[in-house]
Protein backbone atom coordinates (compact mmCIF):
# COMPACT_ATOMS: atom_id res chain seq x y z
CA UNK A 1 0.00 0.00 0.00
CA UNK A 2 2.66 2.50 0.50
CA UNK A 3 4.58 1.71 -2.55
CA UNK A 4 1.43 2.12 -4.53
CA UNK A 5 1.05 5.49 -2.77
CA UNK A 6 4.45 6.46 -3.42
CA UNK A 7 4.06 5.89 -7.15
CA UNK A 8 0.70 7.87 -7.46
CA UNK A 9 1.93 10.98 -5.65
CA UNK A 10 5.34 10.98 -7.54
CA UNK A 11 3.17 10.78 -11.08
CA UNK A 12 0.82 13.84 -10.12
CA UNK A 13 2.09 16.93 -11.69
CA UNK A 14 1.18 19.12 -8.76
CA UNK A 15 3.69 16.72 -6.79
CA UNK A 16 6.82 18.31 -8.30
CA UNK A 17 7.67 20.45 -5.17
CA UNK A 18 8.60 17.23 -3.49
CA UNK A 19 10.75 16.18 -6.28
CA UNK A 20 14.39 17.29 -7.15
CA UNK A 21 14.28 19.92 -9.63
CA UNK A 22 17.47 19.33 -11.14
CA UNK A 23 17.10 15.71 -12.15
CA UNK A 24 13.27 16.32 -13.44
CA UNK A 25 14.39 19.02 -15.26
CA UNK A 26 16.94 17.20 -17.69
CA UNK A 27 14.12 14.83 -18.53
CA UNK A 28 12.12 18.26 -20.69
CA UNK A 29 15.96 19.42 -21.62
CA UNK A 30 16.23 22.03 -18.84
CA UNK A 31 18.67 22.72 -15.75
CA UNK A 32 15.06 22.81 -13.47
CA UNK A 33 11.91 22.00 -13.62
CA UNK A 34 9.47 24.70 -13.02
CA UNK A 35 7.89 25.03 -10.20
CA UNK A 36 4.33 24.06 -9.40
CA UNK A 37 3.04 27.85 -9.81
CA UNK A 38 4.76 28.49 -13.02
CA UNK A 39 3.44 25.11 -14.76
CA UNK A 40 -0.51 26.34 -13.55
CA UNK A 41 0.36 29.19 -15.71
CA UNK A 42 1.32 27.48 -18.41
CA UNK A 43 -1.44 24.86 -18.77
CA UNK A 44 -3.86 28.28 -18.18
CA UNK A 45 -2.17 29.97 -21.39
CA UNK A 46 -2.57 26.94 -23.43
CA UNK A 47 -5.86 26.60 -22.37
CA UNK A 48 -7.02 29.59 -23.39
CA UNK A 49 -6.03 29.42 -26.92
CA UNK A 50 -8.39 26.62 -27.19
CA UNK A 51 -6.48 24.55 -29.82
CA UNK A 52 -6.89 21.21 -27.77
CA UNK A 53 -9.30 19.88 -30.75
CA UNK A 54 -6.77 20.63 -32.88
CA UNK A 55 -4.32 18.66 -31.79
CA UNK A 56 -6.42 16.02 -30.76
CA UNK A 57 -7.45 15.91 -35.07
CA UNK A 58 -3.83 15.58 -35.67
CA UNK A 59 -3.24 12.58 -33.25
CA UNK A 60 -6.06 10.56 -34.36
CA UNK A 61 -5.16 11.27 -37.92
CA UNK A 62 -1.54 10.66 -37.65
CA UNK A 63 -2.96 7.06 -34.95
CA UNK A 64 -5.05 6.15 -37.97
CA UNK A 65 -2.39 6.46 -40.62
CA UNK A 66 -0.19 4.35 -38.95
CA UNK A 67 -2.88 1.83 -38.34
CA UNK A 68 -3.80 1.70 -42.33
CA UNK A 69 0.05 1.58 -42.91
CA UNK A 70 1.02 -1.62 -40.39
CA UNK A 71 -2.49 -3.60 -41.40
CA UNK A 72 -5.23 -3.48 -43.26
CA UNK A 73 -7.99 -1.47 -43.19
CA UNK A 74 -10.27 -3.09 -40.50
CA UNK A 75 -13.93 -2.26 -38.97
CA UNK A 76 -13.71 0.76 -36.80
CA UNK A 77 -15.66 -0.34 -33.24
CA UNK A 78 -15.80 2.63 -30.33
CA UNK A 79 -16.27 2.39 -26.97
CA UNK A 80 -18.58 4.84 -25.99
CA UNK A 81 -18.90 6.19 -22.54
CA UNK A 82 -19.92 8.82 -19.56
CA UNK A 83 -17.60 9.35 -16.68
CA UNK A 84 -18.68 11.37 -13.52
CA UNK A 85 -15.87 14.16 -12.47
CA UNK A 86 -16.99 15.65 -9.17
CA UNK A 87 -15.96 19.16 -8.39
CA UNK A 88 -14.78 19.94 -4.97
CA UNK A 89 -14.73 23.84 -5.42
CA UNK A 90 -17.58 26.48 -4.63
CA UNK A 91 -16.92 28.66 -6.69
CA UNK A 92 -19.29 27.14 -9.75
CA UNK A 93 -22.81 26.53 -9.25
CA UNK A 94 -22.85 22.82 -11.05
CA UNK A 95 -25.96 20.43 -11.07
CA UNK A 96 -26.08 17.41 -8.63
CA UNK A 97 -24.95 13.64 -10.45
CA UNK A 98 -24.87 10.49 -8.97
CA UNK A 99 -21.53 8.78 -8.36
CA UNK A 100 -21.53 5.25 -8.64
CA UNK A 101 -17.73 5.24 -7.13
CA UNK A 102 -19.34 6.95 -4.04
CA UNK A 103 -22.41 5.91 -3.76
CA UNK A 104 -24.07 10.14 -3.71
CA UNK A 105 -25.51 12.75 -5.54
CA UNK A 106 -22.64 15.68 -5.77
CA UNK A 107 -21.81 18.33 -7.49
CA UNK A 108 -20.13 17.12 -10.69
CA UNK A 109 -19.47 17.49 -14.34
CA UNK A 110 -19.95 14.27 -16.77
CA UNK A 111 -17.06 13.66 -19.52
CA UNK A 112 -17.98 11.63 -22.70
CA UNK A 113 -15.06 9.31 -23.31
CA UNK A 114 -14.40 7.39 -26.74
CA UNK A 115 -12.48 4.31 -26.64
CA UNK A 116 -11.10 2.31 -29.34
CA UNK A 117 -11.61 -1.27 -29.43
CA UNK A 118 -8.24 -2.18 -27.76
CA UNK A 119 -9.31 0.53 -24.61
CA UNK A 120 -6.72 3.89 -25.66
CA UNK A 121 -8.52 6.96 -26.18
CA UNK A 122 -9.60 8.66 -29.07
CA UNK A 123 -11.53 11.73 -28.00
CA UNK A 124 -13.23 13.09 -25.26
CA UNK A 125 -16.31 15.69 -25.02
CA UNK A 126 -17.00 17.48 -21.76
CA UNK A 127 -20.80 17.87 -20.93
CA UNK A 128 -21.16 21.61 -19.50
CA UNK A 129 -24.88 20.79 -17.72
CA UNK A 130 -26.82 17.94 -17.63
CA UNK A 131 -26.36 16.23 -21.37
CA UNK A 132 -27.03 12.91 -22.23
CA UNK A 133 -25.41 10.01 -23.83
CA UNK A 134 -27.74 9.62 -26.59
CA UNK A 135 -27.93 13.89 -27.35
CA UNK A 136 -23.97 14.12 -26.78
CA UNK A 137 -23.35 11.16 -29.71
CA UNK A 138 -25.85 12.62 -32.05
CA UNK A 139 -24.76 16.59 -31.79
CA UNK A 140 -21.41 16.44 -30.42
CA UNK A 141 -19.21 12.99 -31.02
CA UNK A 142 -20.13 12.45 -34.64
CA UNK A 143 -19.60 15.70 -36.15
CA UNK A 144 -16.64 15.47 -34.29
CA UNK A 145 -15.29 12.54 -35.96
CA UNK A 146 -16.93 14.03 -39.58
CA UNK A 147 -14.66 16.74 -38.80
CA UNK A 148 -11.75 14.58 -38.19
CA UNK A 149 -12.02 12.10 -40.94
CA UNK A 150 -13.17 8.90 -39.82
CA UNK A 151 -17.10 9.43 -40.32
CA UNK A 152 -18.19 10.55 -43.90
CA UNK A 153 -21.81 12.29 -45.06
CA UNK A 154 -23.13 9.41 -47.01
CA UNK A 155 -25.69 9.93 -50.21
CA UNK A 156 -29.09 8.91 -48.82
CA UNK A 157 -30.01 7.94 -52.70
CA UNK A 158 -26.85 5.67 -52.56
CA UNK A 159 -26.01 4.61 -49.15
CA UNK A 160 -23.43 1.88 -48.69
CA UNK A 161 -23.97 -1.49 -47.63
CA UNK A 162 -21.45 -1.31 -44.73
CA UNK A 163 -21.24 0.84 -41.76
CA UNK A 164 -18.53 2.69 -41.25
CA UNK A 165 -18.18 2.27 -37.90
CA UNK A 166 -20.37 0.41 -34.99
CA UNK A 167 -20.44 2.50 -31.65
CA UNK A 168 -20.66 0.07 -28.54
CA UNK A 169 -22.54 1.61 -24.86
CA UNK A 170 -24.37 1.05 -22.39
CA UNK A 171 -28.32 1.14 -21.79
CA UNK A 172 -28.06 5.11 -21.04
CA UNK A 173 -28.26 5.62 -24.94
CA UNK A 174 -31.04 3.08 -25.83
CA UNK A 175 -33.81 4.60 -28.09
CA UNK A 176 -34.75 2.18 -30.88
CA UNK A 177 -35.77 5.44 -32.98
CA UNK A 178 -32.10 7.03 -32.00
CA UNK A 179 -30.49 3.22 -34.00
CA UNK A 180 -32.09 4.04 -36.68
CA UNK A 181 -31.26 7.62 -36.66
CA UNK A 182 -27.78 6.64 -37.07
CA UNK A 183 -27.71 3.77 -39.63
CA UNK A 184 -29.97 5.62 -41.96
CA UNK A 185 -28.48 8.99 -41.90
CA UNK A 186 -24.53 8.18 -41.51
CA UNK A 187 -24.47 4.28 -41.93
CA UNK A 188 -22.92 4.05 -37.82
CA UNK A 189 -24.25 0.45 -36.68
CA UNK A 190 -24.92 0.25 -32.92
CA UNK A 191 -24.42 -2.82 -30.55
CA UNK A 192 -25.72 -2.30 -26.47
CA UNK A 193 -27.40 -3.91 -24.53
CA UNK A 194 -31.42 -4.47 -24.82
CA UNK A 195 -33.82 -2.53 -22.07
CA UNK A 196 -37.33 -3.82 -21.49
CA UNK A 197 -36.63 -7.64 -22.44
CA UNK A 198 -40.05 -9.62 -21.25
CA UNK A 199 -40.04 -13.11 -22.59
CA UNK A 200 -37.41 -16.15 -22.41
CA UNK A 201 -35.71 -17.94 -24.99
CA UNK A 202 -35.93 -21.77 -24.39
CA UNK A 203 -32.80 -23.14 -23.37
CA UNK A 204 -32.29 -25.54 -25.90
CA UNK A 205 -31.80 -22.84 -28.71
CA UNK A 206 -28.70 -21.92 -26.98
CA UNK A 207 -25.18 -23.27 -28.62
CA UNK A 208 -21.58 -23.33 -27.32
CA UNK A 209 -19.43 -20.88 -28.86
CA UNK A 210 -15.57 -19.62 -28.38
CA UNK A 211 -15.69 -16.16 -28.09
CA UNK A 212 -12.91 -14.06 -28.23
CA UNK A 213 -13.16 -10.67 -25.50
CA UNK A 214 -9.99 -8.48 -26.04
CA UNK A 215 -7.06 -10.59 -25.46
CA UNK A 216 -8.66 -13.66 -24.24
CA UNK A 217 -11.20 -16.45 -25.38
CA UNK A 218 -14.50 -17.81 -23.37
CA UNK A 219 -16.86 -20.51 -23.85
CA UNK A 220 -20.52 -18.98 -24.52
CA UNK A 221 -24.22 -19.67 -24.84
CA UNK A 222 -25.50 -17.77 -27.61
CA UNK A 223 -28.22 -17.16 -29.97
CA UNK A 224 -29.30 -15.46 -32.64
CA UNK A 225 -32.81 -14.60 -33.47
CA UNK A 226 -34.63 -10.99 -35.32
CA UNK A 227 -36.37 -8.96 -33.05
CA UNK A 228 -38.79 -6.26 -34.48
CA UNK A 229 -39.09 -2.94 -32.40
CA UNK A 230 -41.35 -0.57 -32.89
CA UNK A 231 -42.14 -1.81 -36.23
CA UNK A 232 -38.26 -2.18 -37.33
CA UNK A 233 -36.17 -5.18 -37.17
CA UNK A 234 -33.05 -5.45 -35.27
CA UNK A 235 -30.62 -8.57 -34.80
CA UNK A 236 -31.00 -10.10 -31.15
CA UNK A 237 -28.50 -11.85 -29.31
CA UNK A 238 -28.99 -13.64 -25.81
CA UNK A 239 -25.94 -15.25 -23.66
CA UNK A 240 -27.13 -17.81 -21.47
CA UNK A 241 -25.49 -17.66 -18.14
CA UNK A 242 -24.75 -20.59 -15.50
CA UNK A 243 -27.64 -19.02 -13.59
CA UNK A 244 -29.70 -19.23 -16.36
CA UNK A 245 -29.85 -15.36 -16.75
CA UNK A 246 -30.45 -14.37 -20.51
CA UNK A 247 -28.41 -10.86 -21.92
CA UNK A 248 -29.69 -9.52 -24.51
CA UNK A 249 -27.57 -7.81 -26.97
CA UNK A 250 -29.22 -5.75 -29.63
CA UNK A 251 -27.16 -4.67 -32.96
CA UNK A 252 -28.31 -2.78 -36.35
CA UNK A 253 -25.01 -4.39 -37.64
CA UNK A 254 -26.15 -6.33 -41.03
CA UNK A 255 -23.53 -8.15 -41.62
CA UNK A 256 -20.70 -9.09 -38.56
CA UNK A 257 -20.84 -12.10 -36.65
CA UNK A 258 -22.69 -12.94 -34.22
CA UNK A 259 -19.44 -13.97 -31.64
CA UNK A 260 -17.96 -10.74 -32.48
CA UNK A 261 -20.86 -8.81 -31.63
CA UNK A 262 -20.55 -10.34 -28.11
CA UNK A 263 -16.83 -10.36 -27.76
CA UNK A 264 -17.39 -6.70 -28.37
CA UNK A 265 -20.03 -6.13 -26.29
CA UNK A 266 -18.58 -7.79 -23.28
CA UNK A 267 -15.28 -6.59 -23.84
CA UNK A 268 -16.57 -3.03 -22.51
CA UNK A 269 -14.91 -3.56 -19.29
CA UNK A 270 -11.63 -2.28 -20.79
CA UNK A 271 -12.88 1.13 -20.94
CA UNK A 272 -13.53 1.01 -17.22
CA UNK A 273 -10.18 -0.06 -16.93
CA UNK A 274 -9.09 2.76 -18.16
CA UNK A 275 -10.93 5.55 -16.38
CA UNK A 276 -9.56 3.44 -13.09
CA UNK A 277 -6.08 3.03 -14.07
CA UNK A 278 -6.30 6.98 -14.66
CA UNK A 279 -7.52 7.76 -11.55
CA UNK A 280 -4.90 5.41 -9.69
CA UNK A 281 -2.09 6.71 -11.22
CA UNK A 282 -2.52 9.89 -12.63
CA UNK A 283 -5.03 11.91 -10.31
CA UNK A 284 -7.18 11.91 -13.14
CA UNK A 285 -9.85 13.54 -11.38
CA UNK A 286 -8.08 16.59 -9.99
CA UNK A 287 -8.55 19.93 -11.00
CA UNK A 288 -5.81 21.00 -12.72
CA UNK A 289 -6.48 24.37 -12.50
CA UNK A 290 -8.69 26.81 -10.51
CA UNK A 291 -11.30 28.69 -13.18
CA UNK A 292 -14.47 30.02 -13.48
CA UNK A 293 -16.03 30.80 -17.04
CA UNK A 294 -19.49 31.83 -17.89
CA UNK A 295 -21.28 29.22 -20.20
CA UNK A 296 -23.65 29.60 -23.54
CA UNK A 297 -26.98 31.38 -21.76
CA UNK A 298 -29.04 30.12 -24.42
CA UNK A 299 -28.41 26.47 -23.99
CA UNK A 300 -31.68 24.73 -23.34
CA UNK A 301 -31.87 22.69 -19.96
CA UNK A 302 -34.79 21.00 -18.11
CA UNK A 303 -37.10 23.21 -16.42
CA UNK A 304 -36.04 22.17 -12.42
CA UNK A 305 -39.32 22.53 -11.39
CA UNK A 306 -40.32 20.27 -14.31
CA UNK A 307 -38.34 17.58 -13.23
CA UNK A 308 -39.60 17.75 -9.58
CA UNK A 309 -43.38 17.60 -10.69
CA UNK A 310 -42.39 14.69 -13.29
CA UNK A 311 -40.75 12.83 -10.22
CA UNK A 312 -43.42 13.13 -8.36
CA UNK A 313 -45.96 12.18 -11.35
CA UNK A 314 -44.34 9.22 -11.86
CA UNK A 315 -43.94 8.40 -8.05
CA UNK A 316 -47.79 8.56 -7.87
CA UNK A 317 -48.33 6.36 -10.62
CA UNK A 318 -46.12 4.10 -9.40
CA UNK A 319 -47.95 3.90 -6.20
CA UNK A 320 -51.59 3.69 -7.96
CA UNK A 321 -50.21 0.62 -9.82
CA UNK A 322 -48.94 -0.80 -6.43
CA UNK A 323 -52.65 -0.64 -5.28
CA UNK A 324 -54.50 -1.72 -8.49
CA UNK A 325 -51.98 -4.69 -8.36
CA UNK A 326 -52.66 -5.12 -4.66
CA UNK A 327 -56.68 -5.11 -5.20
CA UNK A 328 -56.14 -7.63 -8.13
CA UNK A 329 -54.59 -10.00 -5.71
CA UNK A 330 -56.93 -9.53 -2.98
CA UNK A 331 -59.81 -10.62 -5.51
CA UNK A 332 -57.95 -13.02 -6.89
CA UNK A 333 -57.12 -14.64 -3.33
CA UNK A 334 -60.86 -14.29 -3.20
CA UNK A 335 -61.62 -16.00 -5.66
CA UNK A 336 -60.03 -18.74 -4.55
CA UNK A 337 -61.24 -18.79 -1.31
CA UNK A 338 -64.74 -18.97 -2.87
CA UNK A 339 -63.80 -22.07 -5.10
CA UNK A 340 -61.99 -23.96 -1.86
CA UNK A 341 -65.19 -23.22 0.18
CA UNK A 342 -67.29 -24.24 -3.03
CA UNK A 343 -65.51 -27.52 -2.78
CA UNK A 344 -65.50 -28.46 0.72
CA UNK A 345 -69.37 -27.29 0.91
CA UNK A 346 -70.01 -29.68 -1.86
CA UNK A 347 -67.66 -32.45 0.42
CA UNK A 348 -69.47 -31.89 3.05
CA UNK A 349 -73.20 -32.45 1.10
CA UNK A 350 -71.65 -35.86 -0.32
CA UNK A 351 -70.61 -37.14 2.81
CA UNK A 352 -73.89 -36.26 4.79
CA UNK A 353 -75.75 -37.92 2.08
CA UNK A 354 -73.55 -41.23 2.11
CA UNK A 355 -74.79 -40.91 5.83
CA UNK A 356 -78.25 -40.60 5.48
CA UNK A 357 -78.05 -43.47 3.03
CA UNK A 358 -75.97 -45.46 5.72
CA UNK A 359 -78.72 -44.76 8.22
CA UNK A 360 -81.82 -45.37 5.89
CA UNK A 361 -80.25 -49.07 5.45
CA UNK A 362 -79.08 -49.58 8.90
CA UNK A 363 -82.78 -49.38 9.81
CA UNK A 364 -84.21 -51.20 7.12
CA UNK A 365 -82.15 -54.31 8.41
CA UNK A 366 -83.80 -53.55 11.54
CA UNK A 367 -86.78 -54.04 10.16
Amino acid sequence: MKSRQQKKTGQCWKNLKNCRPGEIGRIIGLDRIPETKCLRGKIDVFSRQEKSWELNKRLIDQWYKQDEQQHEQQELFFYIDGHVRIYYGDAANLPAKYVSRQKLCLSATTEFWVNDDEGLPVMVVIGELTEKLQAVIEYTIIPKLIEAGRVKNIDPDNPPPMPQCTFVFDREAYHPAFFLRLWEQYRIAIITYRKFVKDKWDNVVFKSHEVQVLQSKATMLLCEQQATIDNHPFREIRRLTASDHQTSILTTHPFVAMVIIAGKMFGRWIQENFFRYLIADYDFDKLIQYDVRPIDENKEVVNPQHRRLSYALKKLREKISRQIRLRRTIRWQKKQWIKRLMILKAYIHNKLIMLGNLNYSSSKNKI
